[in-house]
């Protein structure tokens, strides 16, 4: 009978011991560096925008009108997660260059020799360029195209003083 209370006694000195191990011994799990929202949001966009494109041209839909309705309604949740992201598209689609600005100031977009001067969300057109010069705020971000119908995007968050810019 001494045998077993002795053996109880151990178990019981163990459990407690391990018990207290675990608890000042530091997670093996490290927390994950939050993603930003305007990584987040460029990321969705870009992912979801060839996907909008493919599926126009598969079911002959008018690319360009589907795909200013796509960013219609990104931007309008874009806004709900950051009210400070905006982004301006240049869409080449059969021979034409078609554009739109939400970055909430104008811009100017230059295809060839061809200016397209928009005011915030606005929308313009020229004839096909192999390059999208995104003019924003003095500063001209040059997008080359290398696919027949291709999207080039210039995305922006600004709060306070730091500016993102990402561009695809």
């Amino acid at each position: 009978m001494m045998k077993s209370k002795k053996a109880q006694f151990y178990i019981f000195t163990a459990i407690v011991l391990i018990g207290y191990v675990m608890t000042i011994a530091p997670s093996a799990v490290t927390p994950k560096k939050p993603v930003s929202t305007f990584r987040n949001l460029h990321e969705n966009y870009v992912a979801e925008s060839p996907k909008i494109i493919n599926n126009a041209m598969h079911y002959d839909g008018n690319v360009s009108a589907l795909f200013e309705n796509f960013s219609d309604s990104f931007m309008a949740y874009a806004k709900t997660r950051d009210p400070n992201f905006g982004l301006a598209y240049a869409l080449l689609y059969e021979e034409r260059i078609y554009a739109k600005n939400y970055l909430g100031e104008t811009i100017n977009i230059t295809a060839n020799t061809t200016v397209i001067g928009l005011n915030s969300d606005s929308k313009g057109e020229a004839a096909k360029a192999g390059t999208a010069e995104f003019n924003v705020s003095g500063l001209a971000y040059t997008l080359k195209f290398t696919e027949p119908v291709q999207a080039k995007v210039f995305f922006r968050a600004k709060k306070g003083k730091e500016v993102s810019i990402y561009a695809t």
